[in-house]
């Protein structure tokens, strides 16, 4: 009897050691198993962001090439355009200045014309007086 109970007893702490065992090698199988989603999804995550960063980079890299390329235009602009138009501005104000001095030479010849147009209107009137005069005279 003994050795029958020692069995039973046995087979019974057997049973719920296994039972345990098998309950924690479960428990530990779905932790591993979480783990291993976690991780999944973390690398997933880290792809993902890699590949997000290498695309950041090629903005970065055309961004600064239009950067480069917008300062060089300005800076032809600075060194090739702006001086000639300030060499124009000022040929267009020389020859302005040119075109005023015709003009106010003009205006003094037109008032010199009129004063000496009034003059002849003038003695015209005065010799038409005086041939009047005489003729008044030669008649009367």
């Amino acid at each position: 009897r003994t050795k029958k109970g020692i069995e039973k007893v046995s087979e019974h702490y057997e049973n719920e050691v296994l039972s345990t065992l098998h309950q924690r090698i479960g428990d530990v199988s779905s932790k591993l198993t979480k783990k291993e989603d976690e991780y999944n999804d973390a690398m997933k995550e880290v792809s993902r962001l890699t590949k997000l960063n290498s695309e950041l980079e090629e903005q970065q890299i055309t961004y600064k090439d239009k950067v480069k390329v917008t300062e060089k235009v300005i800076k032809q602009y600075e060194d090739e355009v702006l001086p000639k138009m300030h060499q124009d501005i000022a040929d267009m104000n020389r020859k302005l200045s040119e075109k005023e001095k015709e003009y106010n030479d003009a205006m003094n010849e037109v008032s010199c014309l009129r004063q000496a147009n009034s003059k002849l209107e003038r003695a015209q009137l005065e010799g038409r007086r005086n041939v009047l005069h005489k003729l008044d005279k030669a008649v009367g």
